[in-house]
């Protein structure tokens, strides 16, 4: 009996601490889930006040760059110009001050022009981020180039225009010093000469100062008596009234001069050397980006005859964000070469596996019609397109036909059997790089298998004599999925 009393009443208290138990445990899933909650909602409340910081700081933004464009168009379209050349100018002429007149006329073209050009690159760049592309065929895009290229050379002449005029100010200032009762006055030619007048004293000297034929011969008709340095080719416009000339001769230096940039005769003063320096500069970057717009490597090898009948064939083409330009086994229509943007070249591989590779500008596409052309005998029937060609952005081309790629092949053959040609051929070809991937991954892999088995401790088995009867069993198997690639044929150039 006293067993039994003590058996129930151990029962009873392990029930009784099971049930404490139960109620803790209960208690701390409560308040767990009470924490969740809390905690779902501070971070609900923290992540809807980081939204609203967010949203604020994006106005904020927004508004910021708003006005910031707004005073920067404002400052654009001020009459900035005529301001200073019916106000400022005369009174800086009335004052004698000449040499400043030219410091204020250049100051004035660098703080007023250079931004105009600057604001008019900013609205074509956003006209072109909104519609994609802003004109219809590629010529336009060459053309705003050496637009640009001309605006350059036009700025450039302009500023060489308006330093050769203060030199040669300078080279009168001198010579005025130089001559008793000559004044700074006398050459603003503040009022004009009237005769039989009491000011005959004072227009006398002016006249002795207009007749004096060694400051013309020093300063005006001649550059060899003074140091002109980079603007010696100046001293022919100061006499020269006619206009169109004037206009004409600086842009002419300046499309020189940022053509060649290794023809200027510097004198040691700083602002001519800081002058010429920038020209220099300009000039080797403007040639350098409007090269590097219409180069393609593939015709570095090719001789001028050759080129001027592709030049003739070519066609401008523009291609939109996104458009499948080609498919992977499609008829190859035309050679495509790149010049403004980036196409995605892709193909698929053995188990639905797709390779990719980019092409920009300089690159080409379509290279199997050259192999089409050079194959021998001929089919008429077009190759197959051995990848498949997605534009991811808005691409601007130049296209070459098929038909045109086999007159220019039938006709220059010699120039396409050439080694150096069927390189370049080979080097920028998507399907030899893709190839080319494929075989460094495999040849990478095979190496790391070798060094892994190397670096084991046990003996690697040996297969039955049933499954090693052919020799190149292991060759097979190693070889398998570079052999599933498409890999160009190599003798597409020979015949």
């Amino acid at each position: 009996m006293e067993s039994s009393e003590e058996e129930s009443s151990h029962d009873s208290y392990t029930e009784d601490i099971d049930n404490e138990l139960s109620i803790e445990d209960e208690e701390e899933e409560e308040l767990k889930i009470v924490k969740q909650f809390n905690v779902s909602h501070v971070n609900a409340e923290e992540k809807e006040e980081c939204a609203n910081e967010l949203q604020k700081r994006s106005m904020a933004l927004k508004s910021f760059k708003a006005k910031m464009g707004f005073v920067f168009d404002l400052f654009v379209i001020l009459p900035v110009p005529q301001v200073v050349l019916w106000f400022v100018i005369p009174s800086l002429l009335d004052k004698g001050s000449v040499t400043l007149v030219m410091t204020v006329f250049l100051i004035m073209f660098l703080f007023q022009y250079l931004p105009k050009i600057y604001h008019s690159i900013c609205f074509l760049r956003r006209m072109q981020k909104n519609s994609g592309y802003i004109f219809d065929t590629i010529w336009w895009g060459i053309a705003l180039n050496m637009i640009a290229y001309f605006v350059a050379s036009h700025a450039a002449g302009a500023c060489w225009y308006l330093l050769g005029i203060q030199r040669a100010t300078i080279c009168l200032r001198e010579e005025c010093r130089s001559i008793e009762g000559c004044r700074l006055r006398t050459l603003a030619c503040e009022i004009p000469i009237n005769y039989g007048t009491s000011f005959i004293m004072r227009d006398r000297s002016r006249l002795g100062w207009a007749n004096n034929n060694h400051v013309r011969s020093t300063c005006i008709e001649s550059a060899d008596n003074y140091a002109y340095g980079a603007y010696e080719w100046t001293v022919q416009l100061f006499t020269n009234n006619c206009r169109l000339e004037k206009i004409l001769f600086p842009i002419f230096w300046g499309l020189m001069t940022l053509s060649t940039f290794g023809n200027l005769e510097s004198t040691t003063e700083w602002l001519e050397v800081v002058f010429n320096i920038i020209i220099i500069t300009s000039g080797l970057i403007l040639v350098t980006m409007l090269i590097g717009n219409i180069k393609v490597p593939l015709f570095q090898h090719m001789d001028e005859l050759v080129l001027e009948n592709i030049c003739d064939r070519v066609k401008s083409l523009i291609f939109p964000k996104g458009e499948t330009i080609s498919r992977e086994g499609d008829p190859v229509q035309r050679m495509i070469f790149v010049v403004r943007g980036h196409l995605q070249s892709s193909q698929v591989l053995r188990d639905g596996v797709e390779s990719c590779c980019m092409l920009g500008p300089g690159n080409f596409s379509g290279d199997e019609l050259l192999s089409w052309c050079l194959r021998r005998p001929f089919i008429k029937r077009l190759p197959p397109s051995s990848s498949t060609l997605l534009t991811l952005e808005t691409t601007e081309a130049f296209g070459l036909e098929a038909e045109d790629i086999k007159y220019v092949t039938q006709h220059f053959r010699y120039t396409f059997i050439n080694e150096k040609v069927k390189r370049s051929a080979r080097y920028y070809s998507p399907g030899w790089r893709t190839w080319a991937v494929v075989a460094i991954q495999l040849a990478w892999r095979r190496c790391k298998h070798r060094l892994t088995l190397a670096s084991l401790s046990f003996i690697r088995p040996r297969r039955p004599l049933s499954r090693s009867s052919s020799l190149g069993e292991d060759r097979l198997r190693l070889y398998t999925a570079l052999l599933t690639s498409p890999k160009p044929h190599q003798d597409d150039f020979c015949f």
